[in-house]
């Protein structure tokens, strides 16, 4: 019974070891690193299970001035390092409302977001 539990103990370990090590295949990418300055890592979530996340994404273009975008942006919450959907704007670049009303203190909304010089 201790030496199955030890295999299964080492087994899983092994195979922890060799999942974190794996690089990710061509295309693919794990952060913003792995991709070109003008681009960024998007995890396409293709969730299997109600608590699985990509931990893998691809390499895609950022935002640039005039592309539409998402005001609250996140990351995969699998994985930190991937931006879910699409990419932020471009440096320099924020993402705002064409128009913007502020409700109050803690409602704001955004109207037609697109990516526009900072001001």
């Amino acid at each position: 019974m201790k030496g199955t539990i030890r295999f299964l103990v080492l087994l899983h370990v092994l195979i922890g070891t060799v999942e974190c090590s794996l690089e990710p295949e061509e295309g693919q990418c794990r952060s913003d690193a792995d991709c070109t300055e003008e681009e960024c890592c998007v995890g396409l979530d293709r969730r299997r299970f109600i608590f699985s996340h990509a931990t893998t994404g691809t390499c895609r273009s950022l935002r640039y001035q005039g592309f539409s975008c998402h005001v609250f942006l996140s990351t995969n919450p699998g994985n930190s390092n991937l931006h879910v959907t699409y990419c932020p704007c471009a440096e320099g670049l924020e993402c705002r409302g064409t128009s913007v009303d502020k409700l109050n203190a803690s409602h704001i909304i955004h109207h037609d977001p697109k990516c526009l010089p900072k001001e």
